[in-house]
């Protein structure tokens, strides 16, 4: 019973727009349960999306950490780091939950 209630909550929060505990992705702060644009990190973003036209992830990690950009952990970027804001469907305005990857079984 409880564990139906949870997800009943949790799928009112994804159907309001509102995030389901996961950290805001790179270029957003979460404010008040929601995502709220990070000016200084949002300008990456765009760069990030700008530069795979013409050049692969793992230039472009090369690239943000020779101008001292740090991920939202603070880390150097790798070419994981940099596909994963690639893929990430929140970037289309998509609000993605209960998901599943096919590395862990998920899709």
């Amino acid at each position: 019973m409880e564990k139906k209630r949870v997800h009943l909550g949790m799928m009112k929060k994804a159907e309001q727009g509102q995030r389901n505990g996961a950290p805001p992705p790179y270029g957003y702060d979460l404010i008040d349960g929601r995502l709220v644009l990070n000016e200084d990190e949002a300008r990456w973003v765009k760069y990030i999306f700008n530069r795979y036209q013409s050049v692969g992830a793992q230039a472009i990690a090369k690239e943000l950490n020779k101008k001292g950009i740090r991920t939202k952990k603070g880390e150097l970027w790798s070419d994981f780091s940099v596909r994963y804001v690639l893929r990430n469907p929140i970037y289309a305005g998509l609000v993605r939950w209960n998901y599943e990857t096919t590395a862990g079984g998920k899709h």
